[in-house]
């Protein structure tokens, strides 16, 4: 438990030249691999199904048409299912002060040397704040008076993710106790951004470029959709699909013919690479995650660095990619048969189907 606390701390904490998703990160990381196979494995529906899944990924490299990117990339399946096991082995006990301590070694990283917190860029240390603000808040005050120095940060960096993750958790909110002003909240954001050219002005570069890459790698899944490009394959195969948003707006974005990097949303890049075959297994196995996930700071964690996989890479970056595989770990400590498993399905299937067709009764 300490070597693990260890080496998420220096993935964190690094030297400026060493910034965002680079190699040194992921070597400090990959050290994690070496306790495989120290850990113990509870071999249940969970881990079967994430073998399953990391046996497709495997699979599709063999059609893709860039095996050496794509092998080069399936290093951090390796480090991220090794840190799975780890959060179910070890727990979130640490986390409570593991990750306070890499909160406010990135803050005084950037009041010393600056570099965003050795990420390199803004956004990156945003995604990573955003996802451990959940341990800092109601546990103490020095806690809540790192929170606060947090939210100052993120207000005084030029990345408006955090503005996109406020506004998703105040739809979740609104989902959750009152569906129908949903529609409002959705539209009175669109009437700003129509009415307001400063607004617009603000957010329109992030915005297009994303709905530029959205559509252009859906035409790239529509090639293949049932088996994908093949794992690692995205930026091989982008040029091809590159000018297919001009039938929309001829607006450019990203460079044609240049890689792309990543789409920015790591649920429609899985869908590219590896079909919809992929992204049902990995569907699958957060299902069975979900289903019996108590609400904790975990939870929230996971819940927002899902949120953000919508609108970024973190999946796919060693910092937050670490945080969020481990705490995915955590949330499924127990073990659970496949019977079991099954049962959590139906009866998750059952209560939604209930609460949402039959209204409750009030008490008198």
């Amino acid at each position: 438990m300490l070597a693990s606390s260890l080496f998420l701390l220096l993935s964190t904490i690094w030297s400026p030249g060493l910034v965002a998703g680079q190699l040194p990160k992921w070597m400090v990381l990959f050290l994690i691999v070496a306790l495989l196979p120290f850990l113990k494995v509870k071999w249940d529906a969970i881990t079967l199904g994430t073998l399953a899944f990391i046996g497709w990924l495997a699979l599709s490299v063999s059609w893709g048409e860039d095996w050496q990117q794509a092998l080069h990339q399936f290093h951090r399946v390796f480090v991220f299912f090794a840190l799975f096991l780890m959060g179910r082995q070890f727990g979130d006990n640490w986390l409570k002060v593991g990750v306070p301590l890499g909160v406010a070694g990135v803050l005084a990283f950037q009041v010393f040397q600056g570099w965003f917190g050795s990420f390199g860029n803004e956004n990156f240390a945003t995604e990573y704040l955003l996802m451990c603000l959940p341990f800092l808040i109601w546990r103490s005050w020095a806690s809540a008076v790192l929170a606060g120095c947090v939210l100052a940060y993120l207000w005084w960096l030029p990345s408006r993710i955090e503005f996109f993750a406020l506004y998703g958790a105040f739809l979740c909110i609104l989902w959750w106790r009152y569906r129908c002003l949903l529609v409002w909240a959705v539209a009175l954001p669109v009437f700003i951004l129509l009415l307001s050219d400063t607004a617009w002005g603000i957010v329109s570069g992030s915005i297009m470029a994303r709905l530029e890459l959205f559509y252009d790698s859906a035409w790239m899944w529509l090639e293949h959709p049932l088996i994908g490009q093949g794992f690692g394959s995205f930026n091989y195969h982008y040029p091809r699909f590159g000018e297919e948003h001009l039938a929309l707006f001829s607006r450019t974005e990203v460079q044609i013919g240049h890689h792309a990097g990543a789409v920015h949303n790591d649920y429609l890049q899985l869908l590219t690479e590896t079909g919809l075959i992929g992204l049902g297994l990995l569907g699958g196995v957060l299902w069975l995650i979900f289903s019996r996930a108590a609400l904790s700071a975990t939870l929230v964690t996971v819940l927002i660095g899902g949120g953000l996989c919508l609108i970024g890479f973190p999946a796919q970056m060693p910092v937050t990619g670490a945080l969020l595989f481990y705490c995915l770990g955590c949330l499924c400590q127990r073990e659970m048969s496949l019977s079991a498993s099954w049962s959590g399905v139906v009866t998750f299937f059952s209560d939604g189907l209930i609460s949402t067709s039959r209204p409750t009764p009030r008490r008198p």
